[in-house]
């Protein structure tokens, strides 16, 4: 097994739905919620990125990710929490893990600090 250093966010994400499956479930109905709040409220994320000095990505990119997240939840509903392989490669490939590791990130934050979800979160997506 690679060292936390050598892992790509793939396999980050592989391993967190493998220690914490109980909480994938969750995790992906607050995917689906941020990612609805992205999708319906376009403008509100064009204004966010405005105040932003240098973004990674622009807006427009920012809710392409989200829709994209949006079709692999559609499209894979309850298998994603049921294959750590699909979880990971579908949410955490690619460029889209800019987006679903942030969302990772929320999540863990609105969770009590003994979680365990949070701790590996914060291990994993630091």
């Amino acid at each position: 097994m690679p060292t936390l250093k050598e892992m790509n966010n793939v396999q980050r994400a592989k391993l967190l739905c493998s220690l914490i499956p109980e909480e994938i479930p969750k995790f992906l109905e607050a995917l689906q919620q941020y990612c609805d709040k992205i999708t319906s409220d376009q403008a509100a994320v064009h204004r966010s990125f405005e105040n932003k000095p240098n973004p990674i990505i622009s807006a427009g990119e920012w809710i392409y990710m989200a829709q994209d997240v949006q079709v692999s939840l559609g499209k894979y509903k309850e298998r994603l929490h049921k294959s750590s392989n699909l979880f990971a490669d579908q949410l955490f490939g690619g460029y889209i893990a800019l987006f679903t590791s942030h969302c990772v990130n929320l999540y863990k934050e609105g969770l009590p600090e003994d979680n365990k979800f949070r701790q590996a979160a914060a291990l994993l997506f630091y």
